[in-house]
């Protein structure tokens, strides 16, 4: 409270305890409209008011200040709508009433760019954004900001990067492009009649050229582009990122001299993709490691294949074969997140948990819930009866950090050892910086863990993912860590996209509304970021970060603060 403040209390028996200071008494005296005392003893009374006290100590009497004149009220009014008891209060302050004469401290374009990251970063549709625009406007006696949808969709909707193509709906036979072939009513191929003018059809897709996407991305991260371009030296007997791999370097040499630092790779990922048949399947293990197979023989394959036959598991051609510098072979990595996370360690530990009582599942799962993360680690334990909802990040957690002192009481010498052989592999090419030396012991490891996989639990468990490991430390070798080209950004993506779908109407418009829009926000983002005020920076940085400060109540009554990291 300040020097020109008072407090006043009443007390049940209508005895008022006034808390003022000397500064006051001096300064503020006609503000008062009365002063009463019970003096006993006087003069200890008011050497008590002048030490800023509140009661005499001897006598323990009372100096009442009853009443505060209204003016008096309005100097308190900062403190009350700042800082209010309850609505009323809020709503008695002077300044509820008054115009805001506060200056702006951003431009245009940063308010417009705060208004468009804030709508995306809580999943807001484009009528709220638009919304938002107009409420914004509503401040100030004349608009500030573009608030007709019109103009906003020609701001934020580059659709001359957008082709849309038709196709049957029962079909899927192609049909042409939208506004520039003519369509037909009828599919040529099996008579469906075709009704593309209704706005409810779906039986499209779109391509959107990434070219100028790229460019900007690559304007954004000019420096770290340059670094590895010119700079970054590959290291033959240390993979610490793609740029280390075999197949990286190889591409690189064989590219043109005017194009060998101005070239771009990208990783791509498809979901979509038909499942395989359940069954058993057998991989024999030889003595001698055949060759893998080549682009060459492949394409070969490819162009051999009948409508209806397979040769040697290869159904269809493939579009990839027309990219230039692109091995269909050794192009195609191991996913890890699928093969090895949510694909061998969720098998494991489902022949693990499935001969185990109740009480022994009860046991473990309260080992896990008194597990007490760091908070280095993104996901907090769940229990093993919850394995079913864990995210992939939480069984990379598992095997890497818990399931060694977890299973080891559980299992067999035996079948225990054959885990330890994944839980190390694993490790090795997870690492920051792999060495050759290590790399060839985690393809040994795994080979190991393969070749003993029937032997421990039988022919079902040589599934498509355990053959899968047999080539994992060749895509290491090839393309680097496991880390560097995994599918985690790609399902953070999609997760992304989903949220952006507000309604079951045109999905594939709310797609490319997002994708657009998240584009021009970074356009924007790299033209204001040179100029933008502290404020606007610090906003952005505390706001829209997409890990959250939290506090969480843990089990055992632990309690885990901050970020996760992994």
């Amino acid at each position: 409270m300040s020097d020109d403040e008072m407090s006043v209390e009443s007390s049940h028996d209508n005895d008022n305890v006034a808390n003022c200071n000397n500064d006051f008494v001096n300064n503020h005296e006609n503000d008062l409209e009365t002063i009463r005392t019970i003096p006993q003893d006087e003069q200890s009374t008011s050497d008590n008011i002048a030490d800023g006290g509140f009661t005499t100590e001897k006598t323990h009497e009372y100096v009442e200040v009853p009443y505060l004149e209204k003016n008096n009220k309005q100097n308190n009014t900062k403190s009350t709508f700042w800082n209010p008891n309850n609505l009323n209060d809020f709503m008695s302050s002077s300044q509820f009433t008054e115009i805001i004469n506060t200056p702006a401290s951003v431009t245009h374009g940063e308010l417009f760019f705060l208004l468009l990251k804030f709508s995306v970063s809580n999943h807001l549709p484009t009528s709220a954004f638009h919304n938002l625009l107009n409420l914004v406007n509503t401040f100030y006696e004349s608009p500030v900001l573009p608030s007709s949808k019109y103009v906003n969709d020609k701001i934020l909707n580059t659709t001359s990067e957008v082709q849309f193509h038709a196709i049957c709906s029962k079909c899927s036979i192609y049909l042409g492009e939208f506004g520039k072939d003519i369509l037909p009513d009828k599919c040529n191929f099996c008579s469906t009649e075709v009704n593309l003018k209704q706005s409810s059809n779906d039986s499209f897709f779109a391509l959107i050229n990434p070219a100028s996407q790229i460019k900007d991305l690559l304007e954004v991260h000019e420096d770290h582009y340059e670094n590895i371009m010119k700079n970054r030296v590959p290291n033959h007997e240390l993979i610490e990122d793609v740029y280390d791999g075999r197949m990286y370097q190889k591409f690189r040499a064989q590219l043109p001299l005017d194009t060998k630092q101005s070239f771009v790779t990208m990783v791509m990922n498809t979901d979509g993709a038909p499942k395989f048949k359940n069954g058993p399947i057998v991989y024999p293990l030889l003595d001698i490691v055949p060759e893998p197979r080549s682009k060459e023989e492949t394409v070969q394959i490819m162009s051999n294949l009948e409508d209806s036959d397979d040769i040697m598991g290869i159904k269809c051609p493939s579009p990839l074969i027309n990219l230039s510098y692109f091995d269909i072979i050794e192009g195609i990595i191991p996913d890890y997140l699928h093969c090895c996370l949510e694909g061998v360690a969720a098998r494991m530990m489902g022949y693990f948990m499935k001969n185990l009582s109740a009480k022994d599942l009860e046991n473990l799962d309260n080992k896990m819930l008194k597990i007490r993360a760091p908070n280095q680690l993104q996901r907090l334990t769940r229990s093993i009866s919850s394995r079913n909802d864990w995210k992939a990040r939480e069984w990379e957690n598992f095997i890497l950090y818990y399931s060694i002192p977890i299973l080891e009481p559980l299992l067999s010498d035996k079948k225990f050892d054959h885990w330890l052989l994944f839980v190390e592999g694993l490790y090795i090419i997870l690492q920051e910086k792999i060495e050759i030396q290590n790399l060839n012991r985690a393809n040994e490891l795994f080979h190991r863990f393969v070749a003993e996989m029937d032997e421990n639990h039988g022919k079902r468990a040589m599934t498509y993912n355990t053959h899968i490991l047999l080539h994992i430390c060749r895509s290491v070798h090839n393309w680097g860590p496991v880390w560097a080209n995994s599918t985690f950004p790609f399902e953070s993506a999609n997760q992304h996209v989903l949220n952006a779908i507000n309604c079951a109407k045109g999905v594939g418009h709310q797609v490319i509304r997002y994708v657009n829009i998240n584009h021009s926000l970074l356009v924007m983002q790299n033209f204001l970021t040179p100029i933008n005020n502290e404020e606007v920076q610090r906003y952005c940085e505390e706001v829209f970060e997409l890990r959250i400060d939290k506090a969480l109540k843990g089990s055992d009554d632990s309690t885990y603060f901050g970020r996760g990291s992994y």
